[in-house]
């Protein structure tokens, strides 16, 4: 009987090794957030709006994300996340405002990771300010305007479609992303292909980040035209190259940030020309308990063969965290437009108030 009992434990305390050291199911995290609010928008030229929608602060989005381990420090991760238009029952996934935000699929260990498909890009994952780079970003408006106009290379959420990405491991503080996308064009026989990096550093209160974009200029929408909708002509290798620079610090009672941009677009009036944009922001947010109000300015000018503007953008905004899930916001930002040619001024104004849950 001892002997039994002495096999049995053995058996036991095998069956646990085992156990230990096989790989844990997979994790499944679906996740939902809905941006809902009141918005009013103005346009030089055009007629006043307003409307309750999605997207007054941050978007409405759904996605699943799961990870499995591999063993040996390995783990295979993927997710997918969507972006739909919640008051548009008929065309909620297909119209206005709708965006395949994130298809990835990846794998991480002690090397760091590497995802294959859409992913949100080096450009776009270092666009880090006290404002929090939302609808009332002054920020925003900079990397948005002017020759360069960022759209994501290619998709209108922000994210980079059909990449390659490696981040690495964070070393001394020290993180950096690599992204390449290979594409070339059968039809026009255009070199769509792009490449982009990020740098960034924390140490403490401190956090600085570097981006790069090599991408076509067929992603441009200022290049865009009715008689070269493509924006460059069929086998241009015409490209726009841009960088921002981007700093946080936090005083505990105050985040403070900064930003400069600059970027060359070619192949613009029909793959003539070159534009040029330089760019700064400021912002800061105070923490004031449940409340954290916050305020930033941003520029940018543009100069060269098809643009010759400046573009000036003012934002406030105020959030009130009732609980980790939602988030109530309004906020309110003013961009004008002055021409060089004499050209009269163009302003824009974006007003909202509504609610954000995640869950």
């Amino acid at each position: 009987m001892k002997k039994t009992l002495i096999a049995l434990a053995a058996l036991a305390s095998i069956g646990s090794a085992f156990a230990a050291d096989a790989p844990a199911a997979p994790t499944i995290t679906p996740y939902v957030q809905l941006d809902i609010g009141l918005i009013n928008t103005t346009k030089t030229g055009a007629a006043d709006s307003t409307t309750v929608a999605d997207h007054g602060y941050n978007g409405t989005h759904f996605g699943v994300k799961t990870a499995s381990d591999l063993g040996g420090g390995l783990s295979v991760n993927a997710q997918l996340e969507e972006g739909f238009n919640s008051q548009d029952p008929a065309n909620g996934f297909t119209g206005t405002g709708v965006s395949n935000r994130v298809a990835k699929i990846g794998i991480t260990g002690s090397f760091g990771a590497v995802d294959v498909g859409t992913v949100w890009g080096p450009y776009d994952n270092v666009t880090q300010e006290a404002m929090n780079y939302n609808k009332f970003s002054p920020y925003g408006n900079m990397l948005n305007s002017g020759a360069h106009g960022d759209n994501g290379v290619g998709n209108s959420a922000g994210s980079t479609v059909g990449s390659i990405q490696y981040t690495t491991p964070t070393m001394s503080g020290v993180t950096a992303t690599i992204n390449y996308a290979p594409k070339k064009d059968a039809t026009t026989n255009s070199d769509l292909s792009m490449a982009a990096f990020d740098v960034t550093y924390v140490a403490g209160p401190l956090n600085v980040a570097l981006a790069y974009e090599h991408a076509p200029s067929i992603y441009e929408n200022d290049n865009v035209s009715a008689t070269n909708p493509n924006g460059v002509p069929a086998g241009s290798t015409a490209y726009s190259n841009a960088w921002h620079i981007s700093g946080l610090y936090d005083l505990k009672t105050v985040l403070l940030s900064a930003a400069v941009s600059g970027a060359t677009v070619d192949g613009v009036l029909n793959g003539a020309g070159t534009d040029k944009d330089t760019g700064y922001s400021l912002s800061a947010a105070v923490p004031m308990g449940q409340w954290t109000p916050s305020f930033g300015v941003a520029s940018v000018k543009t100069s060269g063969d098809n643009l010759n503007q400046t573009t000036t953008a003012y934002g406030v905004q105020a959030l009130y965290a009732w609980s980790k899930a939602a988030t109530f916001y309004v906020g309110y930002k003013s961009a004008k437009t002055t021409f060089v040619s004499g050209a009269a001024d163009s302003t824009a104004t974006f007003f909202a108030t509504g609610l954000t849950l995640s869950f």
